[in-house]
């Protein structure tokens, strides 16, 4: 019987160890890279750090998109799941947004997304979900700023729409529809009403005034 050290579950770089294939001369471990992919690599290689991943750590250098706008999104996306310190982390990795274990590979990235077009951005369809290519999409930036958790989406004769198109959409100012809101003004009166109409109701008092003088 050949005998082997157990290493079932042990971590070697990016890979974990999950069970031995006996051969001969040499031993060999069935691995799971953090990427998800599997490969055989020797007992030997493992334990003297040779071998850390499926491979897919030794594709960063190569692929050659390590400078472009693609590669830094994916490492922004990553970064800000995974690093406390980073400045957006309380609105992602705080709050339980993470990246599918695919996507800690970039050539699995890039594969699922395609290069980032120019001037969009990567994008969750659903901000409450993580980052995995069903709920992934390039948009631009000001598409974007439109599916943000912070905005206020309002529905009007069976349409949703955030502040911002409703404003574009009835041609009145988005800082004069936001403050009518916090007025308290009921969304149709506050979308309709003209401004100058409010105006001239501010300004009448003063015209009084001014006559009596």
């Amino acid at each position: 019987m050949i005998r082997y050290a157990d290493i079932s579950g042990a971590r070697f770089g990016h890979l974990s160890a999950i069970k031995v294939i006996l051969g001969k001369p040499r031993i060999m471990w069935l691995c799971k890279c953090d990427c998800g992919n599997y490969s055989k690599v020797f007992a030997d290689n493992l334990k003297r750090g040779h071998t850390k991943s499926c491979g897919c750590k030794k594709s960063r250098p190569i692929h050659g998109k390590h400078n472009t706008n693609t590669y830094f999104v994916w490492v922004n996306m990553k970064a800000r799941c995974d690093r406390k310190n980073h400045k957006e982390y309380s609105n992602y990795g705080g709050r339980g947004i993470t990246y599918c274990d695919a996507w800690k590979c970039f050539s699995a990235f890039i594969e699922d997304m395609g290069e980032a077009p120019k001037g969009e951005s990567l994008d969750r369809i659903n901000n409450d979900l993580g980052y995995f290519k069903e709920n992934c999409r390039w948009i631009t930036q000001h598409q974007q700023a439109r599916n943000k958790r912070t905005n206020v989406n309002i529905t009007i004769d069976g349409q949703t729409k955030c502040l911002k198109d409703w404003a574009l959409t009835f041609g009145i100012s988005y800082q004069t529809l936001r403050t009518r809101r916090r007025l308290g003004w009921d969304i149709e009166k506050a979308i309709t009403r003209p401004v100058s109409a409010v105006a001239a109701t501010l300004k009448r008092p003063t015209a009084i005034g001014l006559g009596r003088g």
